[in-house]
């Protein structure tokens, strides 16, 4: 797979509701050995993907070239349902093979592009990490109840 030549290059965003790679995008959720991408793999194919996170939600596969480095969405609704608020960005994952170049960055930037093209003037995340976004400039504002793990941690960001 990949290496550290994708320092500092601009990767491509593509939506999985356009592409005509959904086979190829749907075996990688398969290989992917976090649990969030197994939850991916089931809504997609099934077609729940939108009644589960929301109908304008969106999800992008982000590449270079050949490769698929990862994933990541912006969803009306999270798996912790706070529903007064969104959006949310959500299942940024990036494969271990291109960790450590800022792709997590690249994708925060252009969900909450996305975020603010759409009208929203703030995003929401919501994580079993804490300590992690703050770097992105998001602000923790609570520990909150999870379905998943004892707690998470709610953040939000100004986009203004």
């Amino acid at each position: 797979m990949g290496n550290d030549s994708t320092v500092g290059t601009m990767p491509t965003f593509i939506s999985w509701e356009t592409t005509s790679q959904q086979d190829r995008f749907l075996d990688f959720l398969d290989a992917a050995e976090w649990k969030a991408a197994g939850f991916l793999r089931t809504l997609l194919p099934e077609g729940t993907f939108y009644e589960r996170l929301g109908e304008s939600s969106q999800l992008f596969f982000v590449t270079e070239g050949d490769e698929i480095m990862g994933f990541s969405a912006l969803v009306e609704q999270d798996f912790s349902p706070i529903p007064e608020y969104r959006p949310w960005i959500s299942f940024i994952y990036v494969h271990p093979d291109f960790r450590g170049n800022r792709l997590s960055e690249k994708m925060i930037d252009f969900l909450e592009g996305k975020a603010c093209d759409a009208g929203w003037n703030k995003t929401y995340i919501v994580t079993q990490y804490h300590g992690l976004y703050e770097k992105y400039g998001y602000q923790f504002v609570k520990s909150v109840p999870s379905p998943k793990h004892d707690e998470d941690f709610f953040y939000v960001k100004d986009l203004r």
